[in-house]
């Protein structure tokens, strides 16, 4: 297995999309400064989650390599109104070419007694 390291940075629109969902998910029910207020860190940590999620997936599918098991995510950078940046650090599959192994002769040997 080899590791890998990759710097990730996401646009704004992701961040502004979600804020625009969530005032017109709470629009009606309670005052947003009430809300943010009370849950803007569990808002902030949730907003990070998925995006750090969907850059990861996007950034994996882009690439040629074989990803192992899940990622170490580090130094994330993530404030309102910036892009988002974190390190993924994966273990892949290693990277090998495979010889010519058609047409090598083969000795087979028989134990004694069977033919």
């Amino acid at each position: 297995m080899r590791r890998r390291s990759m710097r990730l940075l996401t646009g704004n629109e992701g961040i502004s999309a979600r804020g625009e969902t969530f005032r017109a998910s709470v629009r009606a029910k309670a005052p947003r400064e009430m809300v943010v207020r009370k849950y803007a860190k569990d808002i902030e940590e949730e907003a990070k989650r998925k995006l750090i999620s969907e850059a990861y997936k996007k950034a994996v599918d882009e690439q040629t390599f074989d990803v192992l098991g899940y990622p170490d995510i580090e130094e994330i950078q993530f404030s309102r109104g910036q892009p988002l940046q974190f390190a993924a650090t994966v273990e892949t599959s290693p990277e090998f070419e495979l010889p010519e192994y058609k047409d090598i002769p083969v000795k087979v040997e028989r134990p004694e007694g069977q033919r």
